[in-house]
Order: structure tokens, then sequence, then C-alpha cells
């Protein structure tokens, strides 16, 4: 008994020096009740670790300072084979079209990366035009268009980021090739 109240004593300074007038056996049964108390909580809290583990999501590549996550590569891939399903496609192997998939990210992130390096932004009425001309290059109006978005699963400001970052990409690639291709005037004066 020496040795629990011990035991007790040594995680319990705290509260021994805010509880001087208690005996050492009323002392020693909260310290037996309060493990007592806790002791389920522990086993439950074990059980439930065992028997609830699953991973939450995981990193599939990281680029640079950004990551791009399992979740993000499965809806990808659940969009494409939706697409293709609807179109009544084919599709490469699970494993291929993971792999390609995975890759196009990787390069949409680094295309990002640049744009953010760059300071390149697209504003929201050059966005704004951008999917009211989708709308209309598909034969319908704003409205209807977010109605077939959202019948696809989809929500309208998710489109939006999506048609956000093409935009940025567009510009990043545009920046990519003028700063390659260069005509000097002898160039010209050949020609």
């Amino acid at each position: 008994m020496a040795n629990e109240r011990d035991v007790c004593y040594e995680n319990e300074k705290p509260l021994l020096g805010r509880m001087t007038q208690l005996s050492a056996g009323s002392l020693l049964a909260l310290c037996i009740g309060a493990g007592l108390a806790l002791a389920p909580l522990t086993v439950q809290a074990q059980n439930f670790q065992s028997s609830q583990r699953q991973a939450l999501d995981s990193v599939v590549a990281v680029v640079n300072n950004g990551v791009i996550m399992r979740s993000e590569l499965n809806d990808r891939m659940a969009q494409i084979e939706q697409q293709v399903q609807s179109q009544g496609g084919n599709l490469p192997s699970r494993s291929q079209l993971e792999r390609q998939v995975l890759e196009r990210m990787v390069m949409e992130e680094i295309q990002i990366q640049m744009a953010k390096d760059a300071s390149l932004t697209i504003d929201d009425t050059e966005l704004n035009r951008q999917v009211r001309s989708i709308a209309e290059s598909n034969g319908m109006t704003l409205d209807e268009f977010a109605d077939a978005v959202e019948a696809d699963g989809m929500t309208l400001a998710s489109v939006r980021e999506d048609v956000r970052r093409e935009m940025l990409m567009r510009q990043v690639q545009q920046r990519q090739i003028s700063n390659r291709v260069s005509v000097s005037d002898r160039d010209v004066e050949r020609f």
C-alpha cells in the first residue's frame, strides 16, 4: 500500500499542495478511484484506435512546396472515368490511367506555382467572361450551365476555380513561349 501511495503522490504533487487537509487514506482512495475511472476510457480508446484505424488521406506527390493528395488524385480519376464513360470511350488500365493523371496533375501544380511566383492573377471580371463564354459555346445560359454542372455532381464554384487554374496555366505557357521565341531585326531582314 505504501508503494501505491508513493506512486500517487509522485503523480499528484500539485493536488497535494492544494489539499493539505485530506488524510493519506482518503487521498489514496481518490487516486485509486481516478485510476479506475480512467482505465475504461483508456481501454476504449485503445480498442477504438485498433479497430477504427484507417488512413484519412495521403500524399502521392510532392511538387516543390506543394503536395498532391490521394483524395485529389482519386477525385480527378473519378471525373475522367465519368467523362469517358459518358462519351463511350475506352480507358487504359487503372494503373496506367492513374500514372497519366498524376503526371498531368504534377505539371499543372508546377505551372500554378510558376504563376504564383510571377504574381499572375485572374480577376473576377475576366473569369466571369470566360465562364459565360464556356456556357454560350455549349448553347446554354449561365443559369442553365450552373444547373448542368450541378447535375454532373460538381458546383459552379469548383468549376470557376478550375477555369481560373486553366487560365493561369495558359498565361504561364504563353509567357514561356514568348520568352523562348525571339525574332531579331536581322531575322526579319533575312526573311
